[in-house]
């Protein structure tokens, strides 16, 4: 299973000035929490934003970079990103920023969305996608955002 998490503001802002909008301690630990242990997919921003936050948990970074970091894979590509991913048989998570979103919609079998609630300004954008092509499976209210899980519709 694939997996894209992410935390998205009501007008789709999922970024802010190479950070996030928002603070939001109870939304921000539930992802740490869903992707400990597990293998990460980011793109190179995101990771120099984020990766440090995440102890325990193994990163392919998508970068044109040769390297980003010791010990951290670096891949061209979401297809390379995912064929190594698949191979430490752990759970797969895409986690940003919008570019690698884009392209891991077209993989992701799941979404594990939390709808923050308000609008904020930002630079980057949750990018569209099709409601038809997901199910709602899971959906639970917080006083600061809305968790909600989908998979990925049979039907097309």
């Amino acid at each position: 299973m694939i997996t894209i998490i992410s935390a998205i503001a009501q007008n789709r802002v999922i970024g802010s000035n190479q950070g996030l909008p928002w603070h939001i301690p109870e939304e921000y630990q539930q992802f740490l929490d869903q992707v400990k242990g597990n293998t990460v997919i980011m793109g190179r921003k995101s990771w120099e934003i984020f990766g440090a936050d995440l102890p325990e948990t193994r990163f392919i970074v998508i970068s044109s970079k040769k390297s980003v970091s010791k010990g951290i894979k670096t891949v061209a590509s979401m297809e390379e990103a995912i064929d190594q991913a698949k191979t430490f048989r752990e759970k797969i998570f895409i986690a940003g920023g919008a570019m690698i979103y884009k392209e891991g919609l077209k993989f992701a079998d799941r979404m594990h969305l939390s709808y923050i609630k308000g609008e904020y300004n930002g630079d980057v954008f949750f990018p569209d996608f099709k409601p038809d092509d997901w199910l709602l499976t899971k959906s639970k209210e917080h006083s600061e955002f809305t968790y909600k899980e989908f998979t990925k519709s049979k039907v097309r």
